[in-house]
Protein backbone atom coordinates (compact mmCIF):
# COMPACT_ATOMS: atom_id res chain seq x y z
CA UNK A 1 0.00 0.00 0.00
CA UNK A 2 1.76 3.48 -0.69
CA UNK A 3 2.02 5.98 1.48
CA UNK A 4 0.00 8.91 2.07
CA UNK A 5 0.88 12.26 0.56
CA UNK A 6 2.79 14.84 2.54
CA UNK A 7 -0.44 16.96 2.16
CA UNK A 8 -2.45 14.33 3.17
CA UNK A 9 -1.08 13.37 6.64
CA UNK A 10 -0.49 17.17 7.19
CA UNK A 11 -4.25 17.89 6.82
CA UNK A 12 -4.37 14.85 8.98
CA UNK A 13 -2.73 16.41 11.90
CA UNK A 14 -4.47 19.21 11.77
CA UNK A 15 -7.74 17.85 11.79
CA UNK A 16 -6.88 15.11 14.31
CA UNK A 17 -4.80 16.40 16.95
CA UNK A 18 -2.91 14.55 20.11
CA UNK A 19 -0.27 14.99 21.85
CA UNK A 20 1.48 18.40 22.69
CA UNK A 21 -1.87 19.79 22.19
CA UNK A 22 -1.63 23.52 23.07
CA UNK A 23 -2.49 25.86 20.19
CA UNK A 24 1.17 26.78 20.56
CA UNK A 25 1.87 23.48 19.45
CA UNK A 26 -0.36 23.40 16.61
CA UNK A 27 1.55 26.44 15.33
CA UNK A 28 4.59 24.71 15.03
CA UNK A 29 3.59 22.73 12.17
CA UNK A 30 4.15 23.82 8.37
CA UNK A 31 1.41 24.98 7.18
CA UNK A 32 0.81 23.24 3.36
CA UNK A 33 1.11 26.14 1.29
CA UNK A 34 4.40 26.28 2.46
CA UNK A 35 4.70 22.10 2.85
CA UNK A 36 3.53 22.10 -1.26
CA UNK A 37 6.89 24.48 -2.11
CA UNK A 38 9.07 22.88 0.00
CA UNK A 39 8.29 19.62 -1.57
CA UNK A 40 8.29 20.45 -5.47
CA UNK A 41 11.77 22.51 -4.66
CA UNK A 42 13.06 19.28 -3.69
CA UNK A 43 11.50 17.44 -6.38
CA UNK A 44 12.45 19.42 -9.22
CA UNK A 45 16.17 19.77 -7.62
CA UNK A 46 16.20 15.71 -7.64
CA UNK A 47 17.37 15.48 -3.89
CA UNK A 48 18.61 12.37 -2.59
CA UNK A 49 19.72 13.86 1.50
CA UNK A 50 17.61 16.49 2.48
CA UNK A 51 18.58 17.83 6.55
CA UNK A 52 16.17 20.05 8.53
CA UNK A 53 17.22 21.27 11.74
CA UNK A 54 14.05 21.94 13.98
CA UNK A 55 11.25 18.61 13.88
CA UNK A 56 8.95 19.93 16.34
CA UNK A 57 5.77 17.70 14.96
CA UNK A 58 7.05 16.63 11.83
CA UNK A 59 5.40 18.41 9.13
CA UNK A 60 8.14 19.40 6.90
CA UNK A 61 9.78 15.64 7.44
CA UNK A 62 6.69 14.46 5.99
CA UNK A 63 7.08 16.87 2.69
CA UNK A 64 10.77 16.00 2.75
CA UNK A 65 10.77 12.50 3.23
CA UNK A 66 8.03 12.31 0.35
CA UNK A 67 10.27 13.97 -2.16
CA UNK A 68 13.46 11.96 -1.43
CA UNK A 69 11.54 9.09 -1.71
CA UNK A 70 10.03 9.89 -4.88
CA UNK A 71 13.26 10.95 -5.96
CA UNK A 72 14.69 7.24 -5.47
CA UNK A 73 16.99 8.89 -2.60
CA UNK A 74 17.36 7.43 0.95
CA UNK A 75 17.55 9.66 3.76
CA UNK A 76 16.34 12.76 5.75
CA UNK A 77 18.07 14.19 8.83
CA UNK A 78 16.09 15.94 11.04
CA UNK A 79 17.91 17.41 14.64
CA UNK A 80 15.81 18.67 17.16
CA UNK A 81 17.17 18.70 20.74
CA UNK A 82 13.35 18.68 22.36
CA UNK A 83 11.58 16.16 20.33
CA UNK A 84 11.50 14.54 23.79
CA UNK A 85 10.91 16.25 26.43
CA UNK A 86 9.20 19.24 24.68
CA UNK A 87 7.48 17.61 21.64
CA UNK A 88 6.70 14.05 23.67
CA UNK A 89 8.22 12.31 20.49
CA UNK A 90 5.10 13.59 18.41
CA UNK A 91 7.32 14.49 15.45
CA UNK A 92 9.07 10.94 15.54
CA UNK A 93 5.62 8.87 15.53
CA UNK A 94 4.05 11.36 12.61
CA UNK A 95 7.03 10.07 10.87
CA UNK A 96 6.50 6.67 11.34
CA UNK A 97 2.64 6.69 11.02
CA UNK A 98 3.49 8.43 7.74
CA UNK A 99 5.34 5.58 6.20
CA UNK A 100 8.54 7.03 5.96
CA UNK A 101 10.75 5.52 9.17
CA UNK A 102 12.39 3.46 7.06
CA UNK A 103 14.72 6.71 5.27
CA UNK A 104 14.55 8.85 8.43
CA UNK A 105 16.63 9.57 11.23
CA UNK A 106 16.29 11.94 14.43
CA UNK A 107 19.57 13.44 15.99
CA UNK A 108 18.04 14.59 19.57
CA UNK A 109 21.26 17.62 19.84
CA UNK A 110 21.49 21.00 20.12
CA UNK A 111 22.60 21.96 16.11
CA UNK A 112 25.02 23.71 16.94
CA UNK A 113 26.60 20.64 18.25
CA UNK A 114 25.16 18.25 15.93
CA UNK A 115 25.68 20.07 12.54
CA UNK A 116 29.52 19.94 13.66
CA UNK A 117 29.44 16.45 13.98
CA UNK A 118 28.04 15.59 10.63
CA UNK A 119 30.37 18.04 8.89
CA UNK A 120 33.20 15.71 10.59
CA UNK A 121 31.33 12.50 10.14
CA UNK A 122 30.08 12.91 6.79
CA UNK A 123 31.96 15.70 5.36
CA UNK A 124 31.44 18.75 2.83
CA UNK A 125 28.47 18.43 0.22
CA UNK A 126 27.09 15.52 1.83
CA UNK A 127 22.96 17.02 1.39
CA UNK A 128 21.23 18.42 -1.74
CA UNK A 129 19.31 20.59 0.57
CA UNK A 130 19.20 21.62 4.18
CA UNK A 131 15.97 23.10 5.97
CA UNK A 132 17.20 25.38 8.40
CA UNK A 133 13.80 26.25 11.26
CA UNK A 134 14.91 26.11 14.30
CA UNK A 135 16.42 28.91 16.96
CA UNK A 136 15.45 32.25 15.32
CA UNK A 137 17.51 34.04 17.19
CA UNK A 138 19.57 35.45 14.92
CA UNK A 139 23.15 34.32 15.83
CA UNK A 140 21.81 30.66 16.29
CA UNK A 141 20.32 30.77 12.02
CA UNK A 142 23.38 32.21 11.06
CA UNK A 143 25.16 29.78 13.04
CA UNK A 144 22.56 27.05 11.29
CA UNK A 145 23.65 28.57 7.66
CA UNK A 146 27.37 28.39 8.34
CA UNK A 147 27.25 24.55 8.83
CA UNK A 148 24.48 24.37 6.21
CA UNK A 149 26.46 26.21 4.05
CA UNK A 150 29.28 23.30 4.41
CA UNK A 151 27.26 20.76 3.70
CA UNK A 152 25.10 21.23 0.93
CA UNK A 153 26.76 20.63 -2.01
CA UNK A 154 27.08 23.70 -5.12
CA UNK A 155 23.98 23.77 -6.49
CA UNK A 156 22.16 22.83 -4.17
CA UNK A 157 19.76 24.57 -1.62
CA UNK A 158 19.78 25.90 1.90
CA UNK A 159 16.31 26.90 2.63
CA UNK A 160 14.54 29.51 5.74
CA UNK A 161 11.91 29.24 7.37
CA UNK A 162 9.99 31.85 8.88
CA UNK A 163 10.59 34.78 7.10
CA UNK A 164 8.17 36.97 8.80
CA UNK A 165 10.67 37.33 11.67
CA UNK A 166 13.21 39.90 11.36
CA UNK A 167 16.14 38.17 12.61
CA UNK A 168 15.41 35.05 9.89
CA UNK A 169 15.33 37.84 7.10
CA UNK A 170 18.32 39.72 8.76
CA UNK A 171 20.13 36.18 8.00
CA UNK A 172 19.03 35.68 4.85
CA UNK A 173 20.00 39.50 3.71
CA UNK A 174 23.59 38.58 5.16
CA UNK A 175 24.04 35.73 3.32
CA UNK A 176 22.57 37.29 -0.37
CA UNK A 177 25.09 40.44 0.47
CA UNK A 178 28.08 38.21 1.08
CA UNK A 179 28.17 34.36 -0.16
CA UNK A 180 27.49 33.19 -3.86
CA UNK A 181 24.19 32.42 -3.04
CA UNK A 182 20.57 33.08 -5.23
CA UNK A 183 17.24 33.29 -4.12
CA UNK A 184 15.05 30.67 -5.72
CA UNK A 185 12.03 32.70 -7.44
CA UNK A 186 9.06 31.24 -6.69
CA UNK A 187 6.48 29.04 -8.94
CA UNK A 188 4.57 26.28 -9.33
CA UNK A 189 0.78 25.38 -10.12
CA UNK A 190 0.20 25.22 -6.32
CA UNK A 191 1.47 29.12 -6.16
CA UNK A 192 -1.02 31.30 -7.38
CA UNK A 193 0.93 34.30 -6.01
CA UNK A 194 4.00 33.17 -7.41
CA UNK A 195 4.06 36.58 -9.36
CA UNK A 196 3.87 38.58 -6.60
CA UNK A 197 6.44 36.35 -4.33
CA UNK A 198 8.77 36.61 -7.61
CA UNK A 199 8.60 40.59 -7.77
CA UNK A 200 9.47 40.19 -3.60
CA UNK A 201 12.58 37.72 -4.35
CA UNK A 202 14.13 39.88 -6.88
CA UNK A 203 13.70 43.02 -4.63
CA UNK A 204 15.67 41.29 -2.17
CA UNK A 205 17.92 40.13 -4.77
CA UNK A 206 18.87 43.36 -6.31
CA UNK A 207 18.31 45.62 -3.01
CA UNK A 208 18.70 43.84 0.49
CA UNK A 209 17.61 46.56 2.81
CA UNK A 210 14.30 46.02 1.12
CA UNK A 211 12.17 44.21 3.54
CA UNK A 212 11.03 40.60 2.43
CA UNK A 213 7.22 40.22 2.07
CA UNK A 214 6.98 36.29 1.12
CA UNK A 215 3.07 35.15 1.94
CA UNK A 216 4.17 31.40 2.35
CA UNK A 217 7.45 32.64 4.80
CA UNK A 218 9.86 30.32 3.07
CA UNK A 219 12.91 31.37 1.04
CA UNK A 220 15.25 29.05 -0.96
CA UNK A 221 18.42 29.65 -1.60
CA UNK A 222 20.82 27.94 -4.14
CA UNK A 223 24.47 27.27 -3.76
Amino acid sequence: MPSPSPASSVDTLYANWTGASSPKGVRSLVQPSAGDYLYDLARRAGVQRTLEVGLAHGGSALYLCQAVRENGGHEHTAIDPRQTDRYEGVGLANVEAAGYGDLFRCIEAPSYLALPQLLEAEGPGSYDLVFIDGNHVFDYVLVDFFYADLLVRPGGYVVFDDLWMRSVRRAVRFVLRNRDYALEPVSGRSLPIRERIGRAARRLATRPRTLLTHPLNVGALRK
